[in-house]
């Protein structure tokens, strides 16, 4: 029971990776960064909410071990309360939930690419902007395809791209955390906090973001599971030569 709860919570960040357009699309909405984050602590809240009910409503309705071996266990849970009806609302309510994470990883990404194009890191073209919508198109056109061949690729597929989009979840948490402690004193004079409590809010993320970092590169190692292993090594060394090509632009135009 252990190594599955542990095996859960190492995928954890995954599960929250959709909240991160909240901040993405502030410069969209036109909203100041102190509703931004009540928007999106709210929205984090909620969720881990619905999760933890999800889980308490499962469990209350007989003990985990009858599970075991059942694909969908709260459906299952739900077909024995309210018989199919309940199975249905299950099936419907997973679908909305999946599709809007979904749309939210094609608003980040899309916006993503957006910025790296801006900054010359990618082809131009996906920078272009529509005329009447005003949006990337392009970028959005690709996000969109990519994420459609996804699931052609099988549930195996699908596992090895949760564990990298939990690694990179993480990754970029604490990269954004290391900057906050960096920047700790100008942040601290323009946001009228104290130094200490932005130091930690800094420190607190980074000790946070490193332990789910070294469980799941754990958990992966011990299981086997080599393939996202290489595709987070690939990932983060192209990462790290974006990141390098980026900063000596800057030294350059300095």
């Amino acid at each position: 029971m252990l190594g599955g709860i542990i095996a859960w919570l190492s995928i954890a960040p995954w599960a929250y990776l959709g909240f991160n357009t909240v901040p993405q699309a502030i410069e969209e909405a036109n909203i100041n960064s102190r509703k931004a984050f009540l928007a999106m602590f709210i929205a984090i809240i909620v969720g881990a909410t619905f999760y933890a009910f999800i889980t308490l409503a499962t469990a209350a309705v007989k003990p985990w071990t009858q599970f075991l071996g059942v694909w969908l266990a709260t459906a299952s849970a739900a077909r024995e309360v309210v018989g199919d009806i309940g199975v249905g609302i299950i099936l419907m309510s997973t679908f909305i939930a999946i599709m809007s994470g979904v749309n939210s990883y094609i608003y980040a990404a899309s916006r993503l690419l957006f910025a790296m194009a801006k900054d010359h890191l990618l082809p131009q073209t996906l920078s272009e902007i529509h005329k009447k919508f005003r949006i990337p198109y392009k970028a959005i056109a690709l996000t969109f395809t990519l994420a459609s061949i996804g699931p052609l690729l099988g549930r195996e597929a699908l596992l090895w791209f949760v564990n990298i989009a939990s690694f990179g979840t993480a990754l970029v948490y604490l990269y954004v955390s290391f900057l906050l402690y960096r920047q700790r004193r100008s942040i601290a004079l323009n946001s009228n906090r104290s130094e200490l409590y932005v130091k930690t809010m800094g420190i607190t993320p980074s000790i946070v973001s490193t332990t789910f970092i070294a469980l799941l590169l754990h958990l992966l190692w011990l299981h086997h599971h080599f393939i996202p292993l290489i595709a987070i090594t690939i990932y983060t060394l192209i990462g790290l030569t974006l990141y390098s090509i980026r900063r000596k632009g800057l030294n350059s135009k300095r």
